[in-house]
């Protein structure tokens, strides 16, 4: 991500802009979307970093990737389903990555 950071922000940077004109409508789109990439990020570290550190067996990679990407699907949509619950997850994360950004600052 470090060779294409300019696009990358570019990227988010529209991302966030389209997102904060609809509002509301699309509050369910943007908890299933970072539920999503949480979920399936961490799950994915988790794995890789406690038990696939010498594995090089590219089916059982590629289970792993799918089975995280099927958890992260169903915990985004059971989000999607308590929308109270996402929102608080939602601004939980935010203010976590603030908080990692003003310690990063400082």
């Amino acid at each position: 991500m470090d060779k294409y950071q300019v696009f990358w922000g570019a990227a988010f940077i529209a991302i966030g802009v389209f997102v904060n004109f609809l509002g509301r409508k699309m509050i369910k789109p943007t908890i299933f979307l970072v539920a999503f990439i949480a979920v399936t990020f961490t799950f994915l570290l988790a794995i890789y970093s406690l038990f696939m550190n010498h594995l090089k067996n590219n089916y059982i990679i590629g289970g792993v990737m799918v089975f995280s990407a099927i958890l992260g699907i169903l915990i985004g949509l059971i989000l999607i389903k308590f929308v109270k619950h996402g929102v608080a997850i939602l601004g939980g994360l935010a203010g976590f990555v603030l908080a990692i950004m003003i310690v990063n600052m400082l």
